[in-house]
Order: structure tokens, then C-alpha cells, then sequence
């Protein structure tokens, strides 16, 4: 009896063909998995068969051309065009129509009460679909007409008809293979497709060489064959089913029941057609456009089209995949593990898209010459490749996120967002650009524009979804199509006020947590979602490349380097006393609230009030900093593709404020999606910088020397001060880069467990922010060759040069530069959280004017909208200085390093004078080494912001002059006046 009960083995734990995706509500999990690992596992299992199916697929089409091709070059065109045109029309059937039978199938198998329905549902969509071909097959009959009113050749007027006449039998093959496909997937079953591929594409190539040329068939043996070919692969995925797996839910022919409630699924059916057939129409009609701007154009299309037909069965696939998983889990009535699943597709498929998108930068003139050897067609693809690379990650989230949909039964959605996104802009705009001075890249900019909207909002659609009522839903579209379901009372999963899930506890206003306060904010962010914020907000590689043209001057590549490391070491042992202070008392106030506790009662009021204040100023200064980046990247991006565009202050501030308040907006109607763009914006500091890294080491077609690099530090001091003085002082850009330290520490009170995750992404931060930092400026220093490129003004971005410069190509410049401007986007959309927690904590306490009005927290939108407001109309002024005084904005912002480390100092010196016996030990403690690392810490502290007050080069006037200590002290005196005259009014 005890073995009925043991926890399943590792092996177990995994599924194979014969095991369910869906595991039985019943079985335990093992506690040591992680549900969003396990997720993933099962989507990688689950789409690669799918992946293969199709590229098998595809092959079927492209050998009969091959084969085709050796007639003659009007039957290679007649071949090609044919099958394209069925690729517009038919296949679009089996394609589209079919994901009626994700949304139905897959949720009947997990929840219908008969599981033969599956099997008339099956039949009921052999019959729809086989309506909608009949349909398609009168268009063929008739294309003639339809060919000459397109303008084509006459050959291809007269060839074409009378291939597609030849290929209407096979074709509906093709319809009931893929039917029987998602039948069998709906019952978790993947491989047969692909099983049944690899035996019919040798043996396709076999009958279409023995039709076309052994029995004399010529032209019309290609659709024959092909056709014949297409009825094979359904046959054997119905011997599959009949005699391995997948008859359980065969109950017989039933017509009688099939040719009932047809209405549902003919719905769902056109509306998947519109959903992938509006983008296949869009990339048709840029293959049109492409063949009017010349031979050489229409050559360079041909190879790239064909390039990305062949890439984009990977997230149509995984779609695919995504969508019969979802549905068998909104049908089993768990609405937790369909979001999780939604979500892990989407970041699977940005993964995926990375890895192509490198190497498609890495490999471009490689790639072109494998299929044309003309010179013209390679530059020209290889100039192209770029934006082809670049749209990979959205193309990767339209696929996974529009099958989401799919499972959701929600396809018009999908066709709506395709028809406004490619249809009601980026498409015009793309044709627009072709003919007027942009050539086939102005096309291919169009499709990249569009792809980035479909997936967005997509996943932005998905993100927002009400998983309760889509199980829901999915019951419903059960009983519309005369099914019952299994479950009467839904077993929601959904995060619901007083639940406990994965350790986030959503009780609000009945907690005291350790500020003293209840709780009022939603704890939603585990290690993950800290990390991804620390990490983000840090931007470490990203930052340090923004400010390479001044920290390069301090020695050069070498005095950035070594300059990052010991900044590095200065802010570990920073991190070990920040770390022990939040695992001991974990509260959004951070340095405020410790400063409060370990100053003791007479003085803690006064301290704390002097580090929240100053640690508010500090991170309002590095806020401006990172929008500035983030709208530099902007610009740059715009100016990368317009040559004569000069970029201005104006310019530049304006997309300043579009930055900070959009990613205002974001925090404030949209508080449940930040924790996805902080993971979103992990996964882009780590594998985006990844890429990065690895383009510019690769591209440059010669590298700076290692003595350039390593040792040329005293010929590269330009600063005027002696090596050793420069150095310290140059540490400053590596403290700036890496010095975000604090900023989880303020989202404490949304933490599922901040005692011990605080410390861990702390650490975790530190070491991903410093090996990237570390990587890029190694990479930075071997990929620049000429310096000039540092050379400009407040309103340029140095990297923009030197990416330029490493692959010489302004497309393959925008791509990277796009990467830093996503990144950029989602770090400020961090720190204005970070920014607003902190000022929101200090109302919280009084400290703060109006203190009422912004300690508020709006209970429907789940954050303080007024603080918000407020930190974005101060970063919103603080941004127009450089309008006025660049230098004065450069001296504010540089400030952020000095004004938060003393913010640092003044809970870590109270803690050391109170004998460290005011907190309670945490999770993590330093123990008997906690004196001699929190004194060693204010030493370092000293004496770094003493070298960070120095000018940054000899001579220096009032313009030059280094004003970070008259910063420091400003805001001192204003609030030790503001508490004198509080202490007179008391008095």
C-alpha cells in the first residue's frame, strides 16, 4: 500500500508519447519541480514535432518545384506560382480552418463526458472544411480570369488554371491530413505527423521525377504526385490512429450527429482562415510589390521569403502546440496552468526568436550566397537580413500568443489585430517607402513594424485575459456544439482576494507587515520578478555603453574596465549590509525606515527623514538618467535610418516624455503587466546583451589590439590628472553603472517572501550586471578602431557609432540599437515604480507634504496612482535642463552615485553606533563579520564619494566644475530648515 502513495521518479516526471500532457488532477506534483519549468519542458516536447511536421510539409511543394524546373523555365514559373496561389488559398483551409479543431477538440477531450465527441467533432469539421475547399476549388477553375485581370504572363494564364485543375483532388488530401493531425493532437498524441512525413517525402520526390518524366505526364504529373502524396500522409495518420494510438475516441461514423450544430465551428473555422490568412496576404502582397521594383529586388525577395517561410514553422508550430495545451487545460477547468502556460509560450518563443535573430546578424552574407551567387542579389539580401532578424521575437510572439487565442476560441481577435496592424498603416507605409528611395528594405521595414504590433498587442491581449471566464467560455462553446461538459463548478486557479498561490498571498488590509503598516499593495513578485526588476532597472551593459564617451577619457577601454571591476567589489560588500538590512526588516521605505529603527527613538524620526529624502533625490536624478538613455536610443534609432537627420535637444526631449509617461501609464493602468515587462526586460538585458555581445565580437572586420585594450591607460588619461587620481576618479562611471543597489528594497511589500528573496536578487543582480558590464566593455574595446566615433554632442549616442563602426551596416545598427531601446523602456518603467513605492512610503509616514492626498493607494488599479503622478511631473521638468544647460543636467544626474551611497550609509553607520542590537536577525545575517564588513563598507563609501566630488579633468571653470557635493548638501539644508521650523511649530 505504501507504493501507492510514493512520490513518482525523476523519469516519471517527464512525459513521453504514451504519457498525457495534462497531468490527472489527482497525482501530486513532486514539490522539488518548478511549475513554470515543467511548462516549458512540456511545450518544447510538444512543438518540436509539430516544428518538424511542417518544414516536412513544405518540403512536399518545394521538391516538386525542383523537380518541375528541369522542364523548362516557364514550367519552374508556372510550378511555383500555382502552388503559391494554393498556399493564398486552399491551404489556408487546412491551415486556419483547422484551428476550429484546437479551440473544440482539445477542450472536449479534457472535459466532454463522452469521449467519442472528439471523434464527431472530427467529422463535423471534415465536413465544414471540405464545404470551404469546394468553394476554393470553383476560384480554381476559374483563375484564369482572375490571373489576366492580375496582369501575369499569358503562359502562367493558361499553365496555372490547368495546374491547379490537377492538384484539386490532392488538395483536399492536404485538408483532411491536417484535420487528422489536430485530432490526434487534441488527444495529445504530436509525433504521427511527422512520422508520417518522413515516409512520404522521399516518396513524394520519387512520384513526382516517375510522373513527370518516366510516364510522360510532363507539367500535370507535378499536382498528381503531389496530390497522391497528400492522401498518403492522411492514410497513415488513419492507420496510425486505428492500430497504435488515438482510436479511443473514435466511437464510428456518425453523420447524423457531425451535420448538427455545424454553425459554431464553420465560425471558428472562417475566423482562423482570416486570422493566418491576413498575414500570409500581407507578406503575398509585399512579394508582388517587390517583383515591380526590379529583377534584382525580386531575386533578393525570393531568397529571403523562402528563408522565412522555412523559419516561421517554428512559432507558427509552437502556436499550434500552445493552442491545443491551453484548450486541454481551459477544458479540464484549470485556469492557472492555462496562464502559465500562455505565458511560458510567449517567453519560449522570444527565446527562439533571439537565437535566430543572432544568427541571421551573424551569418547574413552567408546566408545570401547559399542561394545566389550574383553579387547585387547577396549585398542586397545581406543589406535586408537585418529587419528579417530583427522582427524574429515578434514574429515569434505572434505565433505562440495568436495560438493562445486560438485556444481561447478568440481567432477574430487575432484577424482584427492583423488587419489593423498590417493593413491599417505599417503595410501602406512599407509600399510607400519601396517606391520612394527605400528600395526592398522599405518593404521589409513595413512587415518588421507590423509583426512588432501583431505580437505586442497580442501579448498584451493575452496578458490581460480573465482566465476564469475563459474557462468558462470554453464550457460554453462545448454546450453550443451539443457537447456536455465534465465539471459543473469551475475550479478557478485564478488569484482571488485571500488566496494563497505559489506563495503570494492576495489578502490586502490584514496583514501588518514589518513597516507597521497593513498591507495595501498585492504580493506578486517572487525571486523572478525581484530579479528581473533589479536586473533591469541596473541595465548594467546598456548604461555603460550610454556613458562610454565620458568614462572613456579616464583612460581609456582600459580604465573602464578595470574601473568596472572595482566598482563591482565597492558595491558587493554595499550589497552585503543592504541585504542583511532587508532580510532583517523588509519595507518599501528601505534606508528611511532602517535609518528610523537603528538611530533609535530621539533620533530616528530625524535620520530616517534625512535618508528617505536623500535616497528620493538620488533615484529622481537616476530616473531622469535612464529616460534620457532610453529616449537617446530613440532618436538614434530614427537618425540609424534617416542619414540626414541631425538630432536636437528638442528632439530628443520630446521623446524624453514620451518615455517617462508612457511608462507612467503603464504602472498605473496596468499594474499586473509590470512584473512581465521586468521579466520581459531580464530576459533582454541577458540574452539581448548575450546577442549583443556576440555580434559586435564577430562582425568587425578587424579588432583594436589587447594592448589597446588592456594596457593603455596612461596614453588615454585625457583628464589631466595624475593616473592614479584619474582612476578613482573614473571609478564613478563604473559605480553608475552597476549602482541601481537599493531599488528592490522598495518593492518589499509586494514581495511573496522579501526576507529571502531581497537578498538573493540583490546578489543575483550584482553578479549578472557585472559579468554582462564586464563582457560588453571587453567586447567595446576590441570592436572600436577609431575613437572619433565617441566624439559629439549631449544629444548623439556614442554606441550608435560604435555599432556602426563593429558591423558596418546601418540596418544591422538599428537592430542592436532597438534591443537597447526595448531594454531602456522596460528599465524606466522599473524605476518609475521604484521611484513612486519610495515616495509613496514617505507620505505613508507624513513625510511629505500633502501627505494625505499621496499615501493613497487606488484600490481598483492597485498602486498609488498620485505618487506616480507626481514622480513623473518632476521627471518630466528635470528632463527639459538640457534644453537649457546640458552640463547642469550631466551634474544632477552624475549626483545619483553620491546622493545614494550616503542614503546607504546613514542606516549602516546608526546600525554600527546602536552596537547592530536594533534588528532582528534574517535569513540572511552576517553575523560575527557584521561590524568589521559594515565598517569596511563606510570606509569605501568615504572615500569614493571624496574622488567622485573632484572635477573630471584639470584644468576646470565654472562650466567644468563637478557640482555633486553642493548637491549633496543643498537638499541637507533644505530639510534641516524644514525640520527647525517643524520643531518651532511644536514648540
Amino acid at each position: 500500500m505504501a507504493s501507492q502513495h510514493s512520490p513518482p521518479s525523476v523519469l516519471q516526471s517527464f512525459p513521453d508519447e504514451e504519457t498525457p500532457l495534462i497531468r490527472n488532477p489527482t497525482e501530486p506534483k513532486s514539490p522539488s519541480s518548478s511549475p513554470w519549468l515543467s511548462e516549458t519542458i512540456l511545450l518544447v516536447k510538444a512543438s518540436v514535432p509539430v516544428i518538424l511536421a511542417y518544414m516536412l510539409q513544405n518540403s512536399l511543394q518545394t521538391v516538386s518545384i525542383l523537380i518541375v524546373g528541369r522542364i523548362s523555365p516557364e514550367a519552374l514559373a508556372t510550378a511555383a506560382f500555382s502552388y503559391m496561389f494554393a498556399m493564398a488559398t486552399a491551404w489556408l483551409i487546412a491551415l486556419g480552418g483547422t484551428t476550429a479543431i484546437d479551440t473544440l477538440g482539445s477542450s472536449t477531450f479534457t472535459s466532454s463526458k463522452n469521449k467519442h465527441d472528439l471523434g464527431i467533432l472530427l467529422q463535423r469539421g471534415m465536413v465544414v472544411l471540405t464545404g470551404f475547399y469546394a468553394v476554393v476549388a470553383v476560384i480554381w477553375c476559374l483563375s484564369g480570369y482572375i490571373f489576366r485581370a492580375l496582369g501575369q504572363e499569358d503562359f502562367i494564364c493558361v499553365q496555372s488554371p490547368r495546374f491547379l485543375m490537377f492538384l484539386i483532388p490532392g488538395g483536399l488530401g492536404y485538408v483532411w491530413f491536417e484535420a487528422m493531425k489536430k485530432f490526434l493532437q487534441a488527444q495529445e498524441i504530436y509525433r504521427p505527423g511527422t512520422y508520417a512525413l518522413l515516409v512520404t517525402s522521399p516518396l513524394n520526390a520519387l512520384l513526382n521525377w516517375l510522373f513527370i518524366y518516366p510516364l510522360g505526364f510532363g507539367l500535370d504529373g507535378a499536382p498528381i504526385a503531389t496530390g497522391i502524396s497528400y492522401w498518403l500522409s492522411f492514410l497513415i495518420l488513419v492507420g496510425y490512429a486505428t492500430f497504435v494510438k488515438g482510436s479511443e475516441c473514435w466511437g464510428g461514423l456518425n453523420l447524423r450527429q457531425a451535420l448538427q450544430h455545424l454553425g459554431p465551428f464553420a465560425k471558428l473555422a472562417f475566423l482562423g482562415v482570416i486570422h493566418v490568412g491576413t498575414e500570409w496576404w500581407a507578406f503575398e502582397i509585399v512579394a508582388l510589390a517587390a517583383g515591380r521594383l526590379g529583377t534584382i529586388p525580386l531575386a533578393a525577395q525570393s531568397v529571403v521569403m523562402t528563408l522565412d517561410q522555412i523559419i516561421n514553422t517554428i512559432p507558427f508550430g509552437l502556436g499550434v502546440a500552445a493552442s491545443s495545451r491551453l484548450g486541454n487545460l481551459l477544458g479540464l477547468g484549470n485556469p492557472l496552468q492555462a496562464r502559465r502556460c500562455a505565458h511560458s509560450a510567449a517567453l519560449l518563443s522570444i527565446l527562439f526568436g533571439t537565437i535566430i535573430l543572432t544568427i541571421l546578424l551573424s551569418t547574413k552574407n552567408i546566408i545570401a550566397k547559399l542561394f545566389n551567387d550574383d553579387e547585387e542579389v547577396v549585398d542586397l539580401v545581406a543589406h535586408v537580413m537585418p529587419y528579417v532578424a530583427l522582427f524574429q521575437i515578434a514574429d515569434g510572439l505572434n505565433g505562440s500568443c495568436g495560438g493562445a487565442l486560438r485556444g481561447m476560441g478568440r481567432q477574430w481577435v487575432g484577424a482584427l489585430v492583423n488587419c489593423v496592424s498590417y493593413y491599417g498603416g505599417a503595410l501602406p507605409a512599407g509600399i510607400w517607402l519601396a517606391f520612394h528611395g527605400w528600395g526592398l528594405s522599405g518593404l521589409w521595414v513595413g512587415q518588421c513594424v507590423a509583426l512588432f504590433l501583431v505580437g505586442v498587442l497580442e501579448w498584451y491581449i493575452v496578458g490581460m485575459c480573465n482566465w476564469k471566464k475563459e474557462v468558462q467560455r470554453a464550457a460554453d462553446r462545448l454546450t453550443a456544439g451539443g457537447l456536455e461538459s465534465t465539471f459543473d463548478k469551475i475550479n478557478t486557479g485564478v488569484l482571488e482576494k485571500g488566496d494563497v498561490t505559489e506563495g503570494y498571498s492576495t489578502e490586502q488590509g490584514s496583514v501588518l507587515n514589518a513597516s507597521g503598516h497593513t498591507d495595501q499593495l498585492t504580493r506578486q513578485y517572487g525571486l523572478v520578478g525581484l530579479t528581473g526588476i533589479a536586473v533591469t532597472v541596473n541595465n548594467a551593459w546598456v548604461v555603460l555603453g550610454s556613458s562610454i564617451s565620458v568614462s572613456i577619457l579616464s583612460g581609456g577601454i582600459s580604465g573602464v574596465i578595470y574601473g568596472l571591476v572595482v566598482a563591482v567589489f565597492y558595491y558587493t560588500f554595499i550589497g552585503l549590509s543592504v541585504a542583511e538590512l532587508s532580510s532583517s526588516c523588509p519595507s518599501s521605505g528601505g534606508v528611511y525606515h532602517w535609518a528610523t529603527i537603528a538611530a533609535g527613538p530621539k533620533w530616528g524620526r530625524v535620520t530616517g527623514f534625512y535618508a528617505g529624502w536623500i535616497n528620493f533625490y538620488g533615484w529622481m536624478f537616476g530616473l531622469a538618467s535612464l529616460v534620457q538613455v532610453a529616449a537617446n536610443a530613440g532618436v538614434q534609432c530614427y537618425a540609424t535610418l534617416t542619414p540626414t537627420f541631425s538630432p536636437e535637444a528638442w528632439h530628443v526631449y520630446v521623446a524624453y516624455l514620451i518615455v517617462i509617461w508612457l511608462s507612467a501609464f503603464i504602472v498605473i493602468f496596468s499594474n499586473r503587466l509590470v512584473p512581465y515587462t521586468q521579466k520581459l526586460g531580464l530576459f533582454l538585458v541577458v540574452v539581448g546583451g548575450l546577442v549583443t555581445i556576440i555580434i559586435v565580437a564577430a562582425m568587425p572586420e578587424k579588432h583594436a589590439s589587447s594592448d589597446f585594450v588592456w594596457n593603455s591607460f596612461s596614453e588615454n588619461n585625457l583628464t589631466g590628472w595624475d593616473d592614479g587620481v584619474a582612476f578613482m576618479v573614473g571609478v564613478l562611471n563604473g559605480a553608475f553603472t552597476i549602482g541601481t543597489l537599493d531599488a528592490i528594497t522598495h518593492m518589499a511589500e509586494e514581495a511573496a517572501e522579501p526576507k529571502k528573496d531581497l537578498p538573493r536578487a540583490i546578489f543575483l543582480y550584482i553578479g549578472i550586471g557585472g559579468v554582462y558590464a564586464l563582457a560588453f566593455a571587453i567586447v567595446l574595446g576590441y570592436a572600436i578602431s577609431d575613437l572619433s566615433v565617441l566624439q559629439g554632442n549631449s544629444n548623439t549616442f556614442p554606441l550608435a557609432g560604435i555599432y556602426h563602426q563593429a558591423t558596418g551596416s546601418a540596418a544591422a545598427t538599428f537592430a542592436l540599437l532597438f534591443i537597447i531601446l526595448i531594454s531602456s523602456l522596460c528599465c524606466v518603467i522599473g524605476t518609475v515604480l521604484t521611484n513612486c513605492r519610495t515616495y509613496w512610503t514617505l507620505a505613508r509616514d507624513q513625510a511629505v507634504p500633502f501627505a494625505k492626498y499621496f499615501s493613497r493607494v487606488n484600490t481598483r488599479l492597485g498602486t498609488p496612482v498620485e505618487s506616480t503622478l507626481f514622480v513623473a511631473v518632476i521627471a518630466s521638468g528635470i528632463g527639459a535642463i538640457p534644453l537649457g544647460s546640458p552640463v547642469g543636467f550631466s551634474n544632477l544626474t552624475g549626483s545619483f552615485i553620491i546622493i545614494t551611497t550616503v542614503s546607504y550609509a546613514i542606516p549602516i553607520i546608526s546600525n554600527l553606533l546602536s552596537g547592530r542590537t536594533r534588528f532582528s536577525p534574517g535569513p540572511f545575517n552576517l553575523g560575527k563579520w557584521g561590524s568589521l564588513i559594515n565598517g569596511f563598507t563606510v570606509m569605501l563609501i568615504i572615500l569614493f564619494d571624496v574622488f567622485f566630488c573632484f572635477p573630471v579633468g584639470l584644468p576646470f571653470d565654472v562650466t567644468t566644475m563637478n557640482y555633486n557635493s553642493v548637491i549633496l548638501v543643498g537638499p541637507s539644508f533644505r530639510h534641516t530648515a524644514h525640520i527647525d521650523g517643524v520643531k518651532d511649530e511644536e514648540s
